[in-house]
């Protein structure tokens, strides 16, 4: 999760107005290089002419779960995170998926010698006798128990990968954009991504402001829906190298979809015929559509 704090300093001689981000990532953030970029091309398409925007970095040792409990305190910041419930409740959520939904989409990444184990599953049933591992604060765990799924956590990803290679559970659920990525990272023979299937399920990251930061969260939808309506968000998008790679892998063989509850809404009901979100098993695909918010938030209502 990457927290950016932005600092509004006087208009200069000129009558420009110079606007400091502040980029706070966690050391385990993945998606910081892309949503810093996406948030930086969305400021750039809604700034007025007498803006300048600079981004600078800086790393936190905060677990995601305090940075988020923080926000509310810090003036014209912004965060980006899974979406839930709680988070949409105590902040401000631009509810665009950042990732188009790919989060929501999970493989497992498992123990090299187990894969026989998991050939044999051929429901979700089956698949409630295993055990998977994940975040103790992570909205999928909630999730993944909601539907009958067994769940040991851990505070955080290196502990998960510990845990995983001394057996103490039997899968570790990772969306398609994660998965190949750490595991090329870990770079351990023991390890791999399991090949026959895939858990679907209404999740993404969204950007966060502080409750009550409306001209702060309209800036940045406004942004974004200038970049979709340009072409441009799908252009960085599919051309993105950990998207690249994440939609390589998930076409490459057929898989066994299991779609996910929330609160008795079914994934597939809420995902389809959404332009915000990839249409992974749609024989057509919808255009970004300019104003999708109130459609976007009523379906978060009711699932989150």
């Amino acid at each position: 999760m990457l927290h950016l704090s932005l600092a509004l300093l006087l208009p200069l001689a000129s009558a420009e107005t110079v606007i400091t981000i502040t980029a706070l990532s966690t050391r385990s953030e993945f998606s910081g290089n892309y949503c810093a970029d996406l948030l930086q091309k969305a400021l750039t398409a809604s700034q007025r002419a007498d803006e300048i925007i600079h981004l600078r970095h800086v790393e936190s040792n905060q677990y995601q779960a305090r940075m988020l409990a923080n926000l509310n305190n810090l003036p014209n910041s912004v965060a980006w995170s899974m979406a839930d419930k709680n988070r949409n409740q105590a902040l401000m959520p631009i509810r665009i998926p950042l990732f188009k939904g790919l989060l929501g989409m999970r493989v497992f990444i498992i123990r090299k010698q187990d894969q026989t184990r998991f050939d044999q599953i051929e429901s979700l049933e089956d698949l409630q006798q295993l055990v998977a591992g994940q975040g103790a604060h992570w909205p999928d765990t909630h999730i993944l128990r909601s539907n009958g799924l067994k769940v040991a956590t851990a505070m955080d990803a290196n502990l998960l990968v510990k845990m995983l290679k001394a057996e103490r559970f039997d899968y570790y659920p990772r969306g398609v954009v994660e998965a190949w990525h750490e595991l090329n990272i870990l770079n351990d023979p023991t390890l791999t991504v399991e090949k026959n299937i895939l858990l679907v399920y209404h999740a993404d990251l969204y950007f966060y402001v502080g409750a009550g930061n409306h001209s702060l969260a309209e800036r940045i939808e406004r942004g974004l829906r200038q970049l979709q309506k340009t072409g441009e968000f799908d252009r960085y998008f599919y051309s993105h190298q950990r998207i690249v790679e994440a939609l390589r892998q998930l076409e490459a063989a057929p898989r066994r979809v299991f779609y996910l509850d929330i609160d008795g809404v079914n994934a597939r009901a809420l995902v389809e015929n959404n332009p915000d979100w990839y249409q992974a098993f749609s024989e057509d695909s919808n255009p970004p559509h300019p104003d999708h918010s109130d459609k976007q938030k009523q379906l978060d209502d009711r699932t989150n």
